[in-house]
């Protein structure tokens, strides 16, 4: 999920540099000089790997399995048919992806030059087109997959909760109410088809308030494509986490100068925008409830701060 770039000297994953040379043996990659932890994300474990030949991203995959990273590099190989800007795996030797580690699975790509963006016109008018290029692509059939953010997940929390360790009463009576009140509008019929499903600015970058790539598609699926747009317009029209009515704007407008909202989409829009903020609560609950971790309560208190202040 969402990650923040912290730019310290960090091997905490990679104890040993015989480790990384090991690894590096099935590629033709070269030899290590430096590793370089680049973001503390919540999910994965994401390095800048030098070697004498050029630089690239090294990424441990501390929660997936094998056939769920496969589905991931399945999507990017759709990406890339499409030229869609992403940031893509490098092959071994034996023309395999995934290498193991003791602390996960581990997956190298390209390594895309630049930085989390500032949410301005410009930044939004490029995540707003690159998500309608993204939705527009056609034969998804193939690869569908169910969504890991859905309301089942919800559920799953709000029945887990009672006999879990960890309780958060205020706030998980508000989730609650939250679920309850999203559940209709969520399961009406709208059109699907493959969405990244966590298009928030740590998961970009951007040079020059260009769009280089979109990253850390382990949460692509194919569900209705109004997630997308939900989820987007959290990333990147809430600056001060206040909803701001001219980046929306600027994302409507750039978003369906490529692919039309339909009559329903634009009336269940609110409804998503919400869903944005919901399902990333309800992910940051699912472990909260077992493990505290400041990091998540916070992102939880942001994320319903910003609900309470739209109007329902």
């Amino acid at each position: 999920m969402e990650s923040s770039t912290t730019g310290a000297q960090d091997v905490k994953g990679i104890q040993e540099i015989h480790e990384i040379r090991e690894i590096l043996g099935m590629y033709e990659l070269g030899q290590p000089l430096s590793l370089e932890r680049l973001h503390s994300g919540f999910a994965n474990l994401s390095y800048r790997l030098e070697t004498d030949t050029g630089t690239f991203l090294f990424r441990i995959c501390t929660e997936k399995s094998d056939d769920e990273i496969e589905y991931e590099l399945r999507i990017l190989r759709k990406l890339k048919e499409n030229n869609f800007p992403a940031a893509y795996p490098i092959a071994r030797r034996d023309e395999e992806y995934i290498s193991h580690h003791g602390k996960g699975h581990i997956v190298i790509y390209d390594f895309i030059h630049g930085g989390q963006p500032e949410c301005t016109g410009e930044t939004v008018r490029e995540i707003a087109r690159a998500v309608a290029h993204l939705n527009s692509m056609k034969e998804w059939e193939p690869l569908k997959k169910g969504n890991a953010l859905d309301l089942q997940l919800c559920q799953t929390v709000i029945s887990q909760y009672p006999h879990a360790p960890n309780h958060y009463p205020g706030t998980f009576d508000y989730f609650r109410k939250e679920t309850e009140y999203l559940s209709g509008p969520l399961q009406e019929n709208i059109p699907c088809g493959l969405i990244h499903g966590d298009v928030f600015p740590d998961n970009t970058i951007f040079r020059d308030n260009q769009l280089q790539a979109i990253i850390d598609w382990e949460e692509a699926c194919t569900d209705r494509l109004l997630i997308d747009v939900g989820v987007a317009i959290n990333g990147f029209c809430f600056p001060k986490n206040r909803l701001d009515d001219k980046l929306l704007d600027v994302f409507l407008k750039h978003y369906e100068s490529i692919r039309k909202l339909s009559v329903k989409e634009r009336e269940l829009l609110p409804f998503y925008i919400r869903w944005g903020a919901h399902a990333m609560i309800a992910w940051h609950l699912k472990h909260l409830i077992y493990v505290k971790d400041p990091r998540k309560i916070d992102r939880v208190t942001m994320f319903m701060e910003r609900l309470k202040r739209l109007p329902r």
